[in-house]
């Protein structure tokens, strides 16, 4: 799709069926997840218990034993993460490719929902004032936007506002 499209009927349709793709697959794999009662990997609640214990004792060879609760632990946390991986569509595969846990994997598919969410609120606020001839020029959207960045984003935001 070129940037001509997303004005279009067809580019609108296409933008908010990606959105409803990715909410639904959000909303499946987590009820999927809470079902089996695993939901804490994913929300952190259930964070990954030590890799060796603080008490334990080196083995023979002067090796300290890894804590079978962690290996556990990984194993449960990479199956959460390849239903995650196989429930997206191609689109999200590379958004959560080099997630290595179930939870990294989450919070960028619901940062990539909220973030798609907050552009087709601002397009479709956009839009009704313009039909009432209102319209807002792009300079006003970018500054609206711009301002809404978190502190993170600092330095671009200045940036581009010394640079406008």
């Amino acid at each position: 799709m070129n940037n001509g499209d997303k004005y279009t009927w067809y580019g609108i349709i296409q933008q908010h069926l990606k959105l409803w793709i990715l909410y639904a697959t959000i909303y499946y794999v987590r009820n999927a997840i809470m079902g089996h009662d695993l939901f804490g990997y994913v929300d952190g609640s259930n964070p990954f218990p030590p890799h060796h214990l603080p008490y334990a004792v080196k083995d023979l060879e002067g090796v300290i034993p890894i804590n079978l609760a962690f290996q556990e632990w990984v194993k449960q946390d990479q199956l959460i993460l390849s239903e995650i991986y196989e429930s997206v569509s191609e689109g999200g595969h590379a958004q959560i490719v080099r997630c290595p846990t179930s939870r990294d994997a989450w919070l960028r598919l619901e940062h990539s929902f909220v973030s798609a969410s907050k552009v087709r609120v601002i397009t479709s606020m956009v839009d009704r004032l313009a039909t009432v001839l209102k319209p807002i020029s792009n300079v006003d959207l970018v500054l609206f936007v711009l301002g809404g960045l978190g502190l993170e984003y600092g330095s671009f935001v200045t940036i581009v506002t010394d640079w406008s």
